[in-house]
């Protein structure tokens, strides 16, 4: 902590022992320091004797100014449920695709990403034996 920091904390009387010790040998070495400590005292008895007016009446007119808590309960509510709402959905539609995935999977043992993408490429032979395969699994 520096000098001038130590100087202020000094007006609240909140210095340990080191800390006064090492303010106040640097006040004994520095005028400036001096002129420092005794503008500060000076403001702060300035300060102490200063009321604050209360303004009757105030709290009211503030309040009067911001809009009504309902308004604003329900459009931070709304958006709160939709932000809320979005990763049980997201959610949702993971676990769906997921089991699609796995019912097609599972239900046709000759399920092959290469039977689904490449129909285009199969010859009529192909199909014929496919044809066949499927009605003798029936």
């Amino acid at each position: 902590m520096n000098i001038e920091e130590l100087l202020a904390y000094s007006l609240d009387n909140i210095l340990n022992d080191e800390e006064q010790r090492r303010l106040e040998e640097a006040l004994a070495s520095s005028d400036a320091l001096q002129e420092l400590r005794d503008e500060l005292f000076a403001m702060r008895d300035l300060l102490k004797g200063q009321q604050v007016e209360t303004c009757p009446g105030f709290v009211q007119d503030v309040m009067r100014q911001l809009p009504p808590v309902e308004t604003t309960i329900r459009q931070i509510g709304f958006q709160t449920q939709l932000l809320r709402l979005f990763p049980r959905v997201a959610a949702a539609c993971v676990l769906l695709v997921g089991t699609a995935y796995l019912g097609i999977s599972t239900n046709d043992p000759l399920w092959l990403s290469d039977t689904v993408v490449g129909l285009q490429d199969i010859s009529p032979e192909d199909a014929y034996t496919y044809w066949d395969a499927d009605s003798f699994m029936e």
